[in-house]
């Protein structure tokens, strides 16, 4: 009997351990920056390249402080509806949390700028995105 009730319990731990193991509950979603095109008249010329933070590296825009960014759905039974709104920080650098699945983030103020790239969200994973935030002239 207690070698049947040991046999049990051991089976139970597996097939525990295997469940946690093929499910895991990691976040996914975007993470990017928001920028703008140009300087514009408060610190035009802009620095070319500037820096842009947290590891994107170096363009010709600049970072877009505290922009509004609207996240669509691609695809499916959302499609074309908007899952999430986020503001970027001080960097201009936003992070929003979605399942797995195809979006498009942008940037909407002063007026909606839908030149954005689509990504792809995997589970367990970010997707990385530049949204224009701002177009200057």
């Amino acid at each position: 009997m207690r070698r049947n009730l040991t046999w049990l319990l051991l089976v139970v731990l597996a097939l525990s351990l295997a469940a946690c193991g093929s499910s895991p509950d990691h976040p996914s979603g975007v993470y990017g920056i928001a920028v703008t095109n140009r300087a514009g008249d408060i610190s035009y010329p802009a620095p070319s390249p500037s820096p842009l933070p947290a590891g994107f590296g170096l363009s010709d825009s600049i970072p877009a402080t505290n922009a509004m960014i609207v996240v669509k759905a691609v695809g499916g039974a959302q499609s074309g509806v908007v899952v999430a709104r986020v503001r970027s920080g001080g960097d201009g650098t936003f992070r929003v949390t979605l399942p797995p699945g195809i979006y498009k983030p942008y940037g909407t103020a002063p007026s909606p700028v839908r030149k954005s790239t689509v990504v792809t969200v995997r589970s367990g994973a970010y997707a990385r995105a530049v949204v224009l935030a701002y177009v200057r002239y």
